[in-house]
């Protein structure tokens, strides 16, 4: 983990239990309790998640659970979505899995969709939460010890990477773009903190669940933003005379990132909390 030493650089140390303690805001006593599965200690089992994610993270040993974790990591990438997904959703969720599993290959991951909506333990390497409410999240995350990432769903939450659209920056782009007003065209996010970010970049986005949600409101647009493939490719192919600006290829940049934050998670890479949250 990453300190400071007296000339104020930053260096590098092995976690100890004092560590996992302050992360996992208990006593050090807690955590040796947690560590040597002391049957006389009564500890929630909320407590000892928190215990066991905070030695995951800071990749502190000596772990007895690594044994156990181990054989449940596999050289798997996981994709969840919430509980209840819309039809443009699921068609942006397989979107995505087309484009990202040449990296998940290039990488010697297997790249798979989890349609499993409980909250378990999952064996994988690294697990992708995509557009997922923060609930749902949470909920998820408290269950695993593996990587937990947040793909276009903000969770306020530095322990995690989350990776969503810069929408102030897309914003910038379609206006240069048009040169005039547009509406931005977006699939209705499960994620409540990420359309809050949005509407505030973008106060007059139409949001979409399905297509035929799509012929009603045609008439009336004219100079339009679109950001996810999906929805793009329904736009082209419905109408013509739409002045389309095309931000999805924010793509190239955007499947690196999520890469990167993968193997930087898995690989317990020292950055810091700021560093969690990734726009593009």
């Amino acid at each position: 983990m990453a300190a400071k030493d007296q000339d104020g650089k930053i260096t590098h140390r092995r976690a100890n239990m004092r560590d996992v303690a302050k992360l996992a805001g208990v006593s050090t006593a807690t955590v040796s309790y947690v560590i040597n599965q002391r049957p006389d200690q009564h500890i929630s089992e909320a407590t000892k998640k928190k215990v066991l994610q905070a030695i995951n993270y800071l990749n502190y040993s000596p772990n007895p659970y690594a044994s156990e974790l181990n054989m449940l990591r596999t050289n798997t990438i996981l994709l969840r979505t919430s509980k209840h997904v819309s039809w443009l959703q699921g068609m942006e969720t397989l979107c995505f899995m087309r484009a990202f599993q040449p990296l998940c290959e290039a990488n010697n991951f297997l790249l798979s969709y989890s349609e499993d909506k409980r909250n378990v333990r999952l064996p994988a390497s690294a697990c992708l939460c995509l557009n997922m409410s923060d609930e749902d999240f949470h909920a998820l995350a408290q269950e695993n010890y593996i990587p937990v990432l947040a793909l276009d769903c903000l969770i306020d939450d530095p322990f995690f990477y989350q990776i969503s659209t810069d929408y102030q920056k897309l914003k910038a782009a379609a206006a240069a773009h048009f040169q005039d007003d547009f509406t931005y065209l977006a699939i209705s996010p499960e994620n409540e903190r990420l359309k809050e970010e949005l509407l505030s970049a973008l106060p007059g986005t139409l949001f979409l669940s399905e297509p035929d949600e799509l012929p009603a409101i045609l008439p009336k647009l004219n100079n339009v933003a679109v950001s996810q493939p999906s929805l793009l490719r329904i736009l082209n192919v419905l109408e013509d005379r739409l002045n389309i600006f095309d931000y999805s290829k924010q793509m190239e940049e955007y499947l690196p990132k999520i890469m990167d934050a993968v193997l930087q998670a898995i690989g317990h890479t020292v950055v810091a909390d700021s560093d969690h949250f990734i726009r593009i």
